[in-house]
């Protein structure tokens, strides 16, 4: 609502509107049609989150052995892992395992690049291995999520991964 105000060339504006509740309710098209500026504030755009999430099967992927989807509305993509030696792309986000296998972490990560691993099952029977190909976790190869439906998050800087949690 604008109304001619009580002053010569004065105004009084009324806007009103609502928020959103979850992050889930903001649309990806939305999100992704979002254009950065680069040049104005001296960052570059996130190489992890400018592209699109899958909505195909990512199991095509080297290595093999997964299913996933990710519909338009996601932020992040969910990759269900359904067979060993899954080669993790750096744009799998939320990776669930659904039994003991081994999972590999992307070959070329980028820094600030994220990964959440879930075991959707009693890993304290047979672990999940994440086995990190040419970088480390903190100076070691493999870890090993091994209680019941654990999860764990890594983070990657420089030449190393972090558990962040």
């Amino acid at each position: 609502t604008i109304d001619g105000g009580s002053e010569s060339g004065s105004y009084n504006v009324k806007m009103s509107g609502s928020q959103l509740g979850k992050v889930e309710e903001v649309s990806y098209n939305l999100m992704s049609s979002l254009e950065l500026n680069p040049e104005a504030n001296g960052t570059a755009p996130d190489p992890i989150y400018s592209n699109p999430p899958i909505t195909s099967n990512p199991g095509s992927g080297s290595g093999g052995g997964g299913s996933g989807s990710a519909s338009p509305s996601n932020v992040f993509n969910t990759v269900e892992v359904t067979t060993n030696n899954y080669q993790i792309r750096n744009d799998d986000h939320f990776i669930k395992v659904t039994g003991s296998m081994t999972v590999l972490m992307p070959v070329s990560p980028v820094n600030g690049q994220l990964h959440i691993f879930k075991a959707t099952y009693d890993a304290s029977v047979a672990p999940v291995i994440i086995r990190f190909n040419n970088h480390s976790i903190e100076g070691e190869n493999e870890f090993y999520i091994n209680t019941p439906e654990g999860s764990v998050s890594f983070i990657f800087q420089g030449m190393t991964w972090y558990q962040i949690d």
